[in-house]
């Protein structure tokens, strides 16, 4: 897939009604950034789900674009909720409570 298909593809009102993607698109100042803010919708998905879908997208994006990285932020906060290892795993970042700080947060 070329950047622009798979962005369409996450921008289909069937993904972002599964995932609660609210925006998703290229960083404007870092063009191999793919920003994907979700809202309530992604946490209530369960945590495997979530997992695959997120591993799916950066496998996706770096076929896509060379060394692609991507984010997936709370819409409201822009607090990451994905972090990905070198080899494009994902562990989610879970917050305690609905106010408090996150398992990753220092």
């Amino acid at each position: 897939l070329r950047p622009e298909q798979l962005i369409a593809q996450l921008r289909d009102q069937a993904v972002r009604g599964t995932y609660g993607i609210a925006e998703v698109g290229r960083h404007p100042n870092l063009p191999r950034l793919l920003v994907i803010r979700v809202d309530k919708r992604w946490s209530a998905l369960d945590p495997p789900k979530r997992r695959d879908a997120a591993e799916k997208w950066m496998s996706r994006w770096r076929h896509a674009v060379p060394q692609g990285i991507v984010a997936i932020l709370e819409n409201e906060t822009d607090r990451s909720l994905v972090n990905f290892d070198a080899q494009g795993g994902a562990v989610l970042v879970e917050r305690k409570d609905a106010t408090g700080p996150r398992e990753h947060d220092p």
